[in-house]
């Protein structure tokens, strides 16, 4: 590692460093490396400095915004590379507010740049990004114009051409894209491979109240669910009785349905886009809906590890267990010691067997095509302990939790920095 100190009384097409960090380069010229941007320039011998103590102008080039923060600076052959320079693509949301980020950022202890932006600041011809980048000293973003980064950490959707141009610039260091798993994919990947898919409700997509009927004769309750929407929207709960079917939506709301040709009228009048239909899993916490979301992510030894775990109660009486919805949060070991009343050893038995498959299906989906580095696995643990997944979540919404209850909270330090040291890693720091 290097010292780096910038002085613009200095040529900016010079470098000075004293005679042992020089014997470091083999030749009078060195390439530095600032994310995507490269430069060359001429060694200056400067005894006056320590070893691996390196000077320069800090003005790169005219265009580029060369913040003072804590960098990394490695001497690899004939190049000096500062950085890590991460990039994080996120919503117009975000870019607009960026104070939802700060715990994010002000726990991510990387010693790199890491700026955020968004899909229409990026300078195709330039080659540049208007971002915003985090200085710790003052705790506020500041505004500047970035190189492309050596890595980009993907929070945004609908991207398709935008990844494509970054795969050119910077190749395979782009994570999280695709940004989301319908629920439907995730079924049809793991129906082939039978440890796993035992491990998910039994799902089909939706093509008639017919059908529909049909699977309710064998599983009596059963959920539809749109097959690309989240929070809760649009999923329904159905029962079938004596009387009928029974309909709850997520706003609790029940419809008493007499018989199939009414069904068939409401579903044609509710249903306008894809959805599946699902198995109900039977667990309830007292009369509270509750299921687990475990985080799963890669960490600086590019190896997918678990980070945290957290078991969502819902509202009495309703058929999720979305923020809007939910009573508490427990951790994934308070739920299974206390709710299943495990015991130390055999909860912790426990997250590891769920470790386990969610990392093997995550492993799935990457031999898919998908290029992941932090995932959010919802799911259930029924009345005989057996796991059940319900959905892989890549877009889940981490940072709002920054604003929720402490019972929300407490799972942040664990997961908000990983991605960041993982992207580090792929950077070469």
């Amino acid at each position: 590692m290097c010292k780096l100190t910038l002085d613009n009384n200095i040529s900016k097409n010079n470098i000075h460093m004293n005679g042992t960090t020089k014997q470091k380069i083999s030749s009078s010229k060195v390439t530095l490396k600032y994310g995507n941007f490269s430069k060359v320039y001429k060694v200056i011998e400067d005894n006056a400095l320590s070893t691996d103590e390196i000077k320069m102008n800090g003005q790169i080039t005219k265009r580029l915004t060369f913040p003072t923060i804590p960098l990394t600076i490695m001497i690899r052959e004939n190049s000096i590379n500062i950085g890590p320079v991460i990039g994080y693509l996120t919503t117009k949301q975000y870019c607009k507010d960026p104070s939802l980020l700060i715990s994010r950022f002000s726990g991510a202890s990387i010693d790199g740049l890491v700026y955020i932006f968004h899909k229409n600041s990026v300078n195709k011809k330039e080659k540049t990004i208007k971002g915003l980048y985090f200085d710790k000293e003052t705790k506020t973003f500041k505004k500047g114009v970035f190189p492309y980064p050596s890595v980009v950490y993907n929070r945004s959707n609908r991207i398709r051409s935008l990844y494509r141009h970054f795969k050119k610039e910077i190749g395979d260091n782009f994570f999280n894209y695709p940004f989301r798993i319908n629920k439907w994919r995730l079924w049809r990947y793991m129906e082939n491979h039978t440890s796993i898919v035992k491990h998910l409700p039994y799902t089909e997509k939706y093509n008639s109240s017919e059908q529909l009927d049909i699977l309710l004769n064998k599983y009596k309750n059963l959920y539809l669910k749109p097959t690309n929407l989240s929070k809760g929207r649009g999923i329904l709960y159905i029962q079938k009785n004596k009387s009928g079917y029974t309909v709850t939506n997520r706003f609790n709301k029940t419809i008493n349905i007499k018989n199939k040709l009414e069904l068939e009228k409401y579903l044609n009048k509710n249903i306008k886009r894809k959805y599946i239909i699902q198995e109900e899993i039977p667990f309830q916490y007292k009369d509270n809906k509750m299921d687990f979301r475990i985080y799963i992510q890669k960490d600086e030894s590019k190896n997918w590890r678990y980070t945290g775990g957290e078991a969502k109660v819902g509202k009495k009486g309703t058929i999720v267990t979305n923020s809007r919805y939910r009573e508490k949060i427990l951790t994934a070991k308070e739920a299974l010691t206390n709710v299943f009343k495990m015991s130390d050893n055999k909860a912790n038995k426990k997250l590891k067997e769920i470790s386990k498959l969610c990392i093997s299906m995550l492993k799935v989906i990457e031999n898919k095509g998908y290029t992941i580095g932090d995932s959010a696995i919802d799911l259930i643990i029924d009345n005989n302990q057996n796991v059940k997944i319900l959905e892989v979540q890549l877009n889940y919404r981490a940072d709002a939790k920054a604003l929720r209850t402490e019972d929300e909270q407490r799972v942040l330090p664990f997961i908000l920095p990983t991605p960041l040291k993982y992207a580090k890693k792929l950077a070469g720091f």
